[in-house]
């Protein structure tokens, strides 16, 4: 697959946050064929418009690196003022005004692993699915 986008999102200032952002070096370095970007969740995110978007992120709640598919699975959290949103708000937002892609993949990982197993994980997700 040519066309493909990878997001990672996080905060390299912030430790629980930082883990996703470690992997920018290395994702770029294994594929220089796909457009590798960062964010942070409280930008202005632009979804690309054609293509598979894959969408890395620390996530709360989880032990084991897992990839999901369908907005519906991501738990919603109550939200009481614009400093709760986070992803997860963003994407349903977008998927809302029709503006996620339809091909995209979230890969959500824990934020307790190291960097060289968290690696091998997302490199083997991205290099088998489409």
């Amino acid at each position: 697959m040519k066309d493909v986008t990878i997001t990672v999102f996080g905060n390299p200032d912030v430790p629980e946050d930082a883990l996703a952002v470690s992997l920018l070096f290395s994702l770029k370095k294994s594929f220089p064929q796909y457009h590798i970007i960062h964010l942070d969740p409280n930008e202005n995110i632009i979804p690309p418009e054609r293509g598979f978007w894959w969408i890395i992120d620390v996530a709360e709640g989880i032990k084991k690196v897992t990839v999901f598919r369908d907005l519906d699975l991501l738990k919603s959290k109550r939200y009481l003022s614009v400093h709760d949103m986070d992803l997860s708000f963003t994407l349903h937002l977008l998927s809302k005004l029709h503006k996620l892609p339809k091909k995209f993949g979230i890969i959500a990982i824990p934020r307790y692993f190291t960097k060289e197993e968290l690696f091998k994980e997302v490199l083997r997700i991205i290099s088998t699915s489409p």
